[in-house]
């Protein structure tokens, strides 16, 4: 039976058959889907199987329209009928603000390719008789609602997913397992005090794979039984195939060559000890019964805290994620190109004997930097300053995921109007006021331009 592929996407819904479909599609054809038992038995069997394509996010929104349109593709290559019905909807609004929001709506709707219209309660009450059209002040009419059988897609996505040359090895691996009865060696997985971080029995067994619970203190005896060569053989090996290590001699701050030859240890006995078991897997938590006896497996150390502590310039290391700092490093490093490359256009046309004459002139490096280099290459400053100033200006993605949400600049706060606060006059505003002030700066930097190139 086939035991490797590319993908292995694991679940037989209308999701992990999208997921296949689309591997498939972009010519991902060594991809495997396993499912328990049979296609849609999850919870896709049950589901309601509407849509539509009317949300906030206009990503989302595109996106939904995406797979509306992905139906009739899949039902024609795959002749499995997905029984879409495009009944059409409405969407109601009881007060001015819903109703601005509705406008808005179709207004994203012309770009993405959603048919959306207004209509007046009175037309609602047309489509809807039972609604009363006096408690709303308008309404939206969309074409592509409906809804679809949910089984019926999944098959067809399955269906179109598989080329006519791949082989469906789902059934053979169930089969495998059932038959086989594959074994899962977990060491003391109680012994975190969670039960969240135990995997129940009664879930994992019907896969066909089962629990081999294992000792933690047998994986310390089997590992101090491991010899000092065998542990360095494999430490050699990691080295040869590419792994870096960056060691140290203090083991409390450090990780140091004596705990990742531990660690090789550990790993042994626990190969050792899941072949002596029939283990196909093995789980080790590195929880109360290990942490006083074996070094932890994490081999990864911050570069700059590590250089810090190693000099002694800080005695613990620095907590940068979600400060000030983070945010100032990552513009920096957002932005930093955007001014390195009108400066260096401007200085590649530089002609260097300027400088030689200013100094034949007797002047000093000051001078010739104020009056000969700064002149010259100032179109190249200005031209960087626009192009930083104008998208940090606003920025938010880089605030937001470096700053954790705690850091507000005034591009968050322009979303944060248009999102959660659903202001929207104080977020149209502001946008504005930004576009006046990059406005500004773009007249004068071509005003000084054309300046410039007139005194030339």
């Amino acid at each position: 039976m086939q035991t490797t592929a590319r993908v292995v996407v694991i679940g037989g819904g209308v999701v992990g058959c999208s997921v296949l479909y689309h591997l498939a599609k972009f010519g991902w054809t060594d991809s495997v889907l396993l499912e328990r038992d049979e296609l849609t038995s999850g919870s896709t069997w049950h589901a309601a199987g509407g849509m539509h394509t009317i949300n906030g996010d206009p990503n989302v929104a595109k996106l939904q329209k995406y797979t509306i349109d992905l139906y009739k593709e899949i039902e024609e290559l795959s002749g499995e009928p997905t029984s879409l019905h495009l009944t059409g909807g409405v969407l109601l609004a009881a007060t001015e603000a819903r109703f601005d929001w509705l406008k808005s709506v179709v207004a994203k709707g012309r770009y993405l390719g959603i048919e959306a219209k207004i209509i007046t309660p009175e037309r609602a009450h047309e489509l809807m008789p039972l609604l009363d059209p006096s408690c709303f002040v308008g309404a939206l009419e969309t074409v592509v609602d409906g809804h679809l059988d949910p089984s019926g897609t999944t098959r067809a996505y399955a269906k179109a997913a598989v080329p006519a040359k791949a082989k469906s090895v789902a059934q053979k691996i169930a089969t495998d397992l059932r038959t086989r009865k594959s074994i899962m060696g977990i060491f003391d997985e109680g012994c975190m005090g969670m039960y969240n971080a135990i995997i129940p029995d009664e879930l994992l067994f019907p896969t066909g794979v089962y629990k081999e619970r294992l000792s933690q203190s047998a994986l310390y005896a089997a590992a101090r039984d491991v010899s000092d060569a065998e542990a360095r053989a494999v430490y050699q090996w990691l080295r040869r195939k590419g792994m870096k290590f960056h060691l140290g001699v203090n083991e409390a701050t450090d990780l140091t060559e004596r705990q990742v030859l531990w660690q090789c240890k550990t790993y042994i006995a626990a190969l050792r000890i899941a072949d002596e078991f029939g283990c196909e897997t093995i789980g080790i938590q590195y929880q109360q019964g290990l942490k006083d006896l074996l070094p932890a497996s994490d081999l990864v150390e911050g570069i700059l805290n590590k250089i810090l502590t190693g000099l002694h310039i800080i005695p613990e290391p620095l907590q940068i994620l979600y400060t000030d700092t983070a945010v100032l490093i990552g513009m920096t490093y957002v932005y930093l190109p955007l001014m390195v490359l009108p400066l260096f256009a401007a200085i590649d046309r530089f002609d260097f004997r300027l400088i030689e004459a200013g100094y034949d002139l007797y002047a000093g490096r000051l001078t010739v930097l104020r009056r000969v280099i700064l002149p010259i290459i100032r179109p190249g400053i200005v031209a960087g300053s626009i192009l930083v100033f104008v998208p940090s200006l606003g920025a938010y993605v880089t605030p937001r995921v470096l700053g954790g949400g705690k850091k507000m600049m005034i591009g968050n706060f322009i979303e944060l109007q248009f999102g959660a606060g659903r202001n929207w006059p104080l977020g149209s505003a502001l946008a504005l006021i930004l576009l006046l002030i990059v406005g500004i700066a773009l007249i004068f930097y071509v005003r000084a331009s054309a300046s410039e190139n007139k005194d030339g």
